[in-house]
């Protein structure tokens, strides 16, 4: 059976917080529990001063980032170990089964889109 468009809106998508200060943000946009697709897209918004944040992505989840303002660096420990420094118009593939670390590397506020397939299950998305 064809499945439907999904419209979303940043404007209506739930914010959680990652980090007790409130520095680091994400939303999801297209998120599978609200329709019958494999996607996840999300918006995330890390300030200056968050620590770096760890984790690891689920054994078959390809991520893509992609940064649209500020300056993110990733580290990423796998098959090849690595560091990326991404600005504006900055794409990164990121491997399952790896773990990363991101944090803001410079002094605005970076903000970036994201997006995952298949998505982590359920009960590892954002609220």
């Amino acid at each position: 059976m064809p499945q439907s468009p999904f419209r979303s809106s940043l404007a209506d998508a739930p914010t959680r917080l990652e980090d007790e200060a409130g520095l680091f943000r994400t939303a999801p946009l297209v998120d599978p529990r609200r329709g019958s697709h494999s996607l996840l897209l999300g918006a995330c918004w890390i300030n200056p001063g968050c620590a770096p944040v760890e984790w690891t992505a689920d054994a078959d989840t390809h991520e893509v980032y992609y940064v649209l303002s500020g300056t993110v660096r990733v580290t990423w420990s796998g098959g090849a170990p690595g560091e990326a420094t991404l600005g504006p118009q900055d794409a990164l593939f990121l491997a399952p089964a790896w773990t990363y670390t991101v944090e803001n590397a410079g002094a605005d506020d970076v903000f970036l889109v994201y997006a995952m397939t298949p998505p982590p299950p359920h009960d590892r998305l954002p609220e």
